[in-house]
């Protein structure tokens, strides 16, 4: 089995780092240590702890992949391995021993107060027709007490003992065919999306896939200029010796009307 480490998540978000409210916490001894989610993910809504994965852009032969999901208590480390109580909520369409499985049992190992939940994902056929969703739902148990439901920074409330995520393997639709700010010039150039045209693109022009999918490396005129007339000359080649590419959809690719 190979597994891969799409998302190693280990960074710690200390909560003193920025203006925020104190997190309430409870007598260690009474009720146990309080236990949340250490990340702080998309501040601007209000169930923030949601990770997006996809599969899409990965090779085919690569069947599972790893995360780690940080956890932090507020009460002191033990000498002794400490379980953590996770439910998963029944509206979950991702299931567990059939899209994940736990790596080991979700725990606070001796002498920590930060350890990692650790799901091994698999890469499942239904993933390439629909993505489905996971909730982590922390509770109770001898050891913990994740009675803090909130917390608050930048007066954004902030769900932390809940920690969402989604998963698929659909191939993603570059940026540059819906947001991107310049998408009409591009369009004229590259000509309508398909999938088997952008993995023709990445393959012919040996591009690196950031060009394509990153928006903060957006490509300039020129390289949309040179790009479209190679992949037209090589698409028209191609064509001539017999070889006419089509994409999934059993169409001829061709590029745009601006493409020379």
């Amino acid at each position: 089995m190979k597994f891969i480490p799409i998302y190693i998540l280990l960074a710690i978000v200390f909560l003193s780092s920025c203006k925020e409210e104190g997190l309430m916490t409870y007598d260690v001894k009474e009720s146990g240590s309080s236990l949340y989610f250490t990340e702080k993910i998309d501040r601007k809504s209000k169930d923030t702890l949601m990770k997006v994965i996809s599969l899409g852009r990965t090779a085919e032969e690569l069947k599972d992949s790893i995360i780690a999901i940080p956890v932090s208590i507020s009460g002191p480390a033990m000498s002794f391995d400490r379980p953590i109580n996770i439910e998963i909520p029944d509206t979950a369409s991702m299931k567990l021993g059939v899209h994940f499985d736990y790596v080991t049992p979700p725990m606070m190992r001796a002498d920590r107060v930060t350890d990692l939940i650790t799901l091994v994902l698999h890469r499942t056929p239904d993933l390439k027709q629909e993505r489905v969703y996971l909730k982590l739902d922390l509770k109770a148990n001898e050891h913990f007490n994740p009675q803090i439901p909130i917390k608050i920074n930048s007066n954004i409330k902030q769900d932390i003992t809940s920690y969402s995520l989604s998963y698929d393997d659909m191939f993603p639709v570059p940026h540059l065919w819906t947001t991107f700010p310049s998408k009409a010039t591009f369009i004229s150039y590259f000509g309508p999306y398909s999938k088997r045209k952008v993995e023709l693109i990445l393959e012919v022009l040996q591009l690196d896939p950031e060009l394509l999918y990153n928006p903060l490396t957006p490509p300039g005129v020129a390289q949309l200029i040179n790009w479209s007339s190679y992949m037209k000359f090589w698409l028209s080649n191609q064509k001539a010796n017999g070889n006419t590419q089509y994409d999934e959809n059993n169409k001829e690719i061709e590029m745009g009307p601006n493409a020379r």
